[in-house]
């Protein structure tokens, strides 16, 4: 997954959750306070879904062997604190360069009756703040990185019109934006 796809697809995601905040069928859960109080979590998860509590949930299943290599881990090893933070670790530059500059177009805003658009807004919205800043430097490589990333919003694009073409399906006008010297460069 490229840094633009990853991205518009959490901003894309979370966008469209939040417009059910405040439903009575709508639970939020954070995911630092799950891994560092998990049975506090779990008790609330299971009352809001009207289902009793078991100490199991908090147990992985050992009958059951899983393996999703993109997780770099096992899901059957279970609720685990240690990537939390662990983004500021591992992102580069360009990883927070796409965060800054992709959005949500405002058509898909409109159609879509979404507040938040742009990673800022989302992450702002789940009390993140600064997050996309925590690796911004002065992007010595900026030009390099708008072509950069204006490379891989193309690709993806094409690659969504591919997937269009063979699966004969109907997909929404692409969601996404990018800014570049302060100017929408693809909507």
């Amino acid at each position: 997954m490229s840094p633009y796809f990853a991205t518009m697809l959490w901003i894309y995601n979370t966008a469209h959750a939040l417009r059910f905040r405040g439903r009575s069928n709508y639970y939020e859960l954070r995911y630092e306070e799950l891994v560092y109080n998990p049975s506090k979590e779990v008790k609330k998860l299971c009352e809001f879904l009207d289902i009793p509590y078991n100490e199991r949930l908090l147990r992985p299943d050992d009958e059951k062997k899983l393996e999703v290599d993109s997780w770099n881990h096992s899901p059957n090893q279970g609720i685990d604190s240690s990537s939390v933070g662990k983004y500021a670790s591992y992102l580069e530059s360009f990883h927070y360069y796409c965060m800054k500059r992709s959005q949500i177009s405002n058509k898909h805003k409109t159609v879509y009756g979404l507040q938040h658009g742009s990673f800022h807004e989302v992450q702002e919205a789940l009390g993140y703040e600064g997050i996309a800043d925590t690796g911004l430097r002065s992007f010595p490589g900026s030009f390099i990185f708008g072509i950069r990333l204006l490379y891989l919003v193309v690709r993806d694009v094409l690659y969504r019109y591919y997937m269009l073409a063979k699966t004969r399906s109907v997909f929404p006008p692409y969601p996404g934006r990018i800014i570049l010297n302060k100017r929408k460069v693809v909507q």
